[in-house]
């Protein structure tokens, strides 16, 4: 009879020291980590996939979180590669998840990619705001991409406008000779 009580009372502490589950948080955060107020490029079919992570109230990353990514279907908007305007995927090990293929469909304009996470009974919902333009130039505002020469040829030209502007109003002549920028491939001022 000791033996049994000594048996039992063993499977009772065994199963008070079995590992417990991990916790389900009570709070999703989601942090938008790449693509928003990216600008999609129409003409090159080039846009800025969206990276989020998911946190918990802690601020812990919460893998293994159901991400559901959905464009608007009509409108300006982006595709997927093969899944469409939805993409479905689950968080990595650091929390993080990412879309795929991301192209800007022909409609210019702003629209939000909204970003659904679950987990367990937890649901938290985000939009991630992006733009599609034929104008092409920046990809998205944080990396500044292609913009950053744009923008200088963009602010020499406004000058060389200024200071010529200026010039014929103080009685100058608009036939003195001619000034030109360049950078890399690219001028800007008078003719040659």
């Amino acid at each position: 009879m000791l033996i049994l009580r000594q048996f039992i009372a063993l499977l009772l502490t065994s199963a008070l020291f079995q590992a417990q589950p991990a916790a389900v948080p009570s709070k999703l955060n989601v942090v938008v980590l790449e693509g928003e107020g990216a600008f999609n490029n129409i003409k090159q079919r080039l846009g800025r996939n969206v990276r989020i992570a998911v946190r918990d109230e802690t601020g812990e990353p919460v893998p293994g979180a159901k991400v559901i990514f959905n464009a608007p279907a009509v409108g300006p908007g982006v595709t997927f590669g093969k899944f469409g305007n939805k993409f479905e995927t689950v968080t990595d090990a650091r929390g993080t998840a990412s879309t795929v293929d991301l192209v800007p469909n022909v409609s210019e304009g702003s629209f939000g990619v909204r970003v659904t996470v679950t987990n367990g009974a937890v649901q938290q919902t985000h939009l991630v705001r992006q733009s599609n333009t034929l104008a092409g130039g920046i990809s998205d505002p944080k990396k500044g991409g292609g913009g950053k020469k744009a923008l200088i040829i963009g602010i020499l030209a406004g000058g060389a406008a200024a200071g010529l502007a200026f010039g014929l109003r103080r009685g100058g002549s608009a036939a003195a000779a001619p000034a030109s920028v360049s950078i890399d491939n690219i001028s800007v001022g008078g003719p040659r």
